[in-house]
């Protein structure tokens, strides 16, 4: 930043000096060789940057912010990772109570775990509770493996 502050301070000055110089030299071959150094000297002040380039400095720059930068989408993807956690679980329990609903099983309690396999969330296990018959938990069981990819196995029906 002070390199950037500095710069800036030097282009201002330039520009400075290029108007006075140029109000007051008189009309004529001077105006026009004034002018013509005046265009030299700002564009060498505004070139300066890249001229005078420390590259070890600016390497060691460009791998620092490409450090945060990988810091910085980590830990964003590590939040994501965390929000959508709830979320995925909340519709997939949504969704089972809405088929439950569909199946004629009243007052249902579901519970979703998931587990991240493959870059996302995914339903594995599900822990269910409420009255329901022996066909309706049937049904239900193979929705659940057919629809979201939880076997049997890891569905459990508790007694209500």
């Amino acid at each position: 930043m002070r390199f950037f502050h500095s710069w800036i301070l030097s282009l201002t000055g330039a520009s400075l000096i290029v108007a006075i110089a140029e109000r007051l030299t008189p009309p004529g071959a001077v105006k026009r060789v004034t002018k013509c150094v005046c265009g030299v000297m700002l564009c060498a002040v505004m070139l300066r940057p890249a001229i005078a380039l420390d590259r070890d400095s600016f390497a060691r720059a460009l791998a620092e912010y490409r450090s945060a930068e990988t810091e910085l989408l980590e830990g964003l993807e590590a939040r994501e990772k965390e929000l959508l956690r709830p979320y995925i679980e909340e519709r997939t329990r949504t969704y089972i109570l809405d088929e439950a609903q569909r199946l004629g099983i009243r007052e249902l309690r579901c519970a979703v775990t998931v587990k991240w396999r493959e870059g996302s969330w995914v339903p594995y296990e599900v822990e269910l509770s409420g009255p329901a018959t022996a066909e309706q938990r049937r049904e239900l069981g193979n929705k659940i493996d057919a629809e979201l990819g939880v076997p049997a196995e890891r569905q459990r029906w508790n007694a209500a």
